[in-house]
């Protein structure tokens, strides 16, 4: 979502996923009642362009339910336009 609406990657580009990481304070998981209010912090580094576009970048997410930290994560990923990525779902 990121990266479709900061840096107008068309819809129909895919996306390589290189790493993935999360963490949850299980105390800040339970359900209530009502919905809760959560607050999400985005930190992007290592933005790489290829011909003006966007191709790629690492981010950071904190997640804080309440002031309180909830969660944490992050991931880096390269943008593939439409066909440039053909053997991907088979390779993996």
């Amino acid at each position: 979502m990121l990266a479709h609406a900061e840096f107008d990657v068309p819809l129909d580009f895919q996306f390589v996923m290189w790493t993935s990481s999360s963490r949850r304070t299980l105390a800040h998981m339970t359900v209530g009642g009502a919905p809760a209010s959560l607050d999400m912090d985005v930190t992007r580094h290592d933005v790489k362009r290829r011909n003006n576009a966007l191709a790629g970048f690492r981010y950071e997410v904190v997640v804080r339910r309440d002031g309180q930290v909830a969660a944490t994560g992050g991931a880096s990923f390269t943008c593939m336009p439409p066909g440039a990525c053909a053997g991907c779902a088979a390779a993996g």
